[in-house]
C-alpha cells in the first residue's frame, strides 16, 4: 500500500516503523520499533531491547513507511483494525493531503 498522510489513518500498520511522540506516560516517549501486532486499543512494538505495548488512546505517534513518515494522533487509530476503514473515515476526511514529519 502506498501511505500518504490521509490514508495512513484507515492503513494497516503492522510492519511500519512506529516512534511514539507524545504519551501520557513520559517513560513511553521516544520508544521507536517496528510494529509487530495491533489490538483495538494497543499497539505493540519490537525494538531492540524487546517489546514495548503502548495504549493508543494515551499517544501520539510518528510513523514511518521508509520513505515518509507521518504523524497521528492515537485517537485517530483506537479501533480494531478490522474496523479502522470504517471508524477512521471521519478522520481521513479532515487531514491534510500530505504532511510529512522527521522523526
Amino acid at each position: 500500500m502506498h501511505y500518504d498522510n490521509k490514508n495512513i489513518v484507515i492503513g494497516e500498520l503492522i510492519g511500519l516503523h512506529a516512534k511514539v511522540a507524545c504519551a501520557l506516560d513520559r517513560k513511553q516517549i521516544g520508544i521507536s520499533g517496528v510494529v509487530v501486532d495491533e489490538t483495538a486499543h494497543t499497539i505493540r512494538i519490537r525494538r531492540s531491547s524487546g517489546y514495548a505495548t503502548i495504549i493508543k488512546s494515551n499517544a501520539s505517534f510518528n510513523f514511518s513507511d521508509g520513505k515518509s513518515t507521518f504523524f497521528v494522533e492515537g485517537t485517530e487509530i483506537d479501533f480494531p483494525p478490522e474496523d479502522r476503514l470504517e471508524k477512521s473515515l471521519r478522520y481521513y476526511s479532515h487531514r491534510k493531503a500530505s504532511a510529512n514529519r522527521k522523526l
